[in-house]
């Protein structure tokens, strides 16, 4: 089951995503976009958490990602936006796009991604962000330079 909530800023997101990894919901899939990212892939403005969950763990993580959300000042997203954004989850690589080349990796703790994320200003003029929580608490995170990748109006 795809889910989404939308947040204005990064601290909501990072604390929304470390609540939920903290309290250990068993969910198959958790990740999030900064706002380059989300407006490259046509998924609306602000930061996006996402991710996916088994059906029959529905009445387990359902109540426990509404007040996450809620508590961090998310807004969950509709379902069929929700399907989008998972729909979306290995964008930007496609057989039928070009292979990114300004894409930097960096692999940093949970309690060190809200400065991770704002030092990505820094790597480009327009960074676009995409970033995958891992069950041991570490970010994965992807930056890549939306202008010079084509992915915004010049």
């Amino acid at each position: 089951m795809p889910f989404a909530a939308a947040f204005d800023e990064p601290e909501d997101l990072v604390g929304a995503a470390a609540s939920l990894h903290d309290a250990g919901v068993p969910l198959w899939h958790l990740a999030f976009l900064d706002p380059g990212m989300v407006r490259a892939r046509g998924l609306g403005d602000g930061y996006l958490l996402f991710g996916a969950y088994p059906a029959e763990r529905a009445p387990v993580v359902e109540e426990v990602l509404r007040e996450t959300f809620e508590s961090h000042r998310g807004r969950v997203l509709p379902s069929a936006e929700s399907y989008r954004a998972w729909g979306e989850r290995f964008f930007p690589m496609a057989p039928s796009r070009p292979t990114p080349t300004s894409a930097q990796r960096k692999l940093v703790p949970m309690t060190e991604l809200a400065e991770a994320l704002l030092a990505t200003r820094d790597l480009s003029t327009d960074p676009a962000v995409q970033g995958t929580v891992s069950r041991s608490g570490e970010v994965i995170l992807l930056t890549f330079d939306a202008q010079e990748e084509g992915w915004t109006r010049r």
